[in-house]
């Protein structure tokens, strides 16, 4: 190991993975970003084209990209074999996309509604008390923080990124 920090992140070219994946990279972290670039049926909003994740590898040279879909535990595998060999290792993985590995019709939003007992999706950052949706930076500074030593204390703990609805 170099001493420097190594991540993998997936759901990296749009939203809170994109601006996980930056700040990370501001912090001085090598980074691994992982996003499928292609439309899925089973998730209700555009993703990202493939064009979004090559202009983050070249906003900063410690990133390097994967194109896979998280549903394929292959693919994940040789993101993290590439965090291995590219960069000496690997410390955490941030997970920012909507569907999760091993399902092929999970999705987080949907998850997450029903965990706050909200009926639409949409009303996710309408019911968030900051009073405004929160800005995918501000979610993927408190996702840098449970990344760092700093976070050493919490262990086992759900963070809650979400401007104050959890109560």
């Amino acid at each position: 190991m170099t001493g420097r920090r190594v991540a993998v992140v997936t759901g990296a070219a749009r939203g809170i993975g994109t601006a996980t994946v930056r700040r990370l990279a501001r912090d001085g972290w090598a980074v691994v970003a992982v996003d499928r670039c292609a439309d899925d049926p089973d998730v209700p909003y555009p993703r990202a084209d493939p064009g979004r994740l090559d202009l983050l590898a070249q906003e900063f040279p410690l990133i390097s990209t994967v194109r896979a879909d998280v549903r394929d535990a292959a693919a994940l595998q040789r993101a993290v074999e590439l965090a291995e060999t590219e960069f000496g290792g690997l410390d955490t993985g941030v997970h920012a996309v909507a569907v999760s590995p091993g399902s092929t019709r999970t999705d987080m939003l949907r998850a997450t509604a029903d965990l706050y007992h909200l009926p639409d999706v949409d009303q996710l950052a309408a019911q968030q008390l900051t009073g405004r949706p929160l800005e995918p930076e501000e979610v993927a500074a408190a996702v840098a923080w449970a990344c760092s030593p700093e976070s050493f204390a919490l262990t086992g703990s759900v963070l809650h990124a979400d401007g104050g609805f959890t109560a």
